[in-house]
């Protein structure tokens, strides 16, 4: 459920549904990611519960706890059903900082967290695209807002940490 990650290893987010596979660089400081949906709980909740992103990554640097939560999608969507998933996923935060809290005994601070939404998309269409590659990652992004959060999205299956934070 939870695996960690140093800086110079990097890590790789896996959807076996969609064979996909993701490499996260960049990474400021070790940190760990979380496969949500092997968290104990969410199987007893109704299913419009169980319908939240595949990871949560957390780095702690300087002080300062990053929370990135990522959805893991085949092919290029404008779709609010990815975007709903990010979501519905902030009260998992909230119920791991609680399990935190009880069994080390100490809580981490909320204004301190930095939550950020990030969907990547290995590809942009199912068709197959002749143009030439273009070697700006900046034209794989996109900013958006959706139901009061802020959602990036990239296209590709490498991606820096500080393109999912926008940092």
């Amino acid at each position: 459920m939870v695996r960690t990650f140093t800086p110079e290893d990097g890590i790789e987010l896996r959807e076996k549904q969609a064979a996909m596979r993701v490499a996260v660089v960049g990474l400021p400081a070790a940190g760990a990611a979380v496969r949500v949906e092997r968290v104990g709980h969410l199987s007893k909740l109704g299913d419009s519960c169980r319908k939240i992103c595949d990871y949560l990554l957390i780095v702690e640097t300087e002080g300062r706890v990053q929370a990135v939560f990522v959805e893991l999608k085949k092919t290029w969507t404008e779709r609010k059903g990815p975007r709903e998933q990010l979501r519905r996923s902030l009260p998992l935060l909230d119920y791991l900082r609680s399990v935190c809290e009880v069994e080390q005994g100490t809580a981490l601070n909320g204004a301190n967290i930095a939550v950020r939404y990030a969907i990547v998309f290995e590809r942009f269409s199912q068709r197959l695209d002749k143009q030439g590659i273009r070697a700006d990652p900046r034209g794989r992004t996109r900013q958006e807002r959706h139901a009061g959060i802020t959602v990036r999205t990239f296209i590709g299956t490498r991606v820096s940490f500080a393109t999912l934070t926008g940092e």
